[in-house]
């Protein structure tokens, strides 16, 4: 019921912040969202009903999937990709996708591996 209430506060938080700002941020999420994802690796621990080695286990018995974060982080990241990419007009060259490409790879080999 705890982690009900904490994500409920944080979603209605992040919905009153403007978009544009968190964007600015991106490289934070990127950073945030690689090193929870890579930390897997050396404290991650199997949940009892999985059969990866994806949570972290937190204080008082809590336990967090890093690549839930992870996922918003790509999101959030992938979104400012395409922007930038707009804005300069290589959205639709091949450079472009190559690059949305390895954007998308990065995160998707991180996790996978987690599993």
């Amino acid at each position: 019921m705890t982690a009900v209430i904490i994500g409920l506060a944080a979603a209605i938080v992040i919905s009153l912040m403007d978009y544009r700002i968190i964007a600015k941020f991106w490289w934070a999420a990127a950073a945030l969202a690689l090193i929870l994802t890579i930390s897997v690796f050396f404290i991650g621990i199997q949940v009892s009903g999985t059969d990866d080695v994806g949570w972290i286990r937190l204080p008082f018995g809590v336990t967090f999937q890093p690549s839930e974060l992870t996922k918003i982080c790509f999101i959030l990241t992938f979104s400012k990709h395409i922007s930038v990419l707009d804005e300069k007009n290589m959205l639709r060259s091949f450079t472009g996708v190559i690059t949305l490409a390895a954007h998308a790879a990065i995160p998707a080999a991180c996790c996978g591996l987690s599993y």
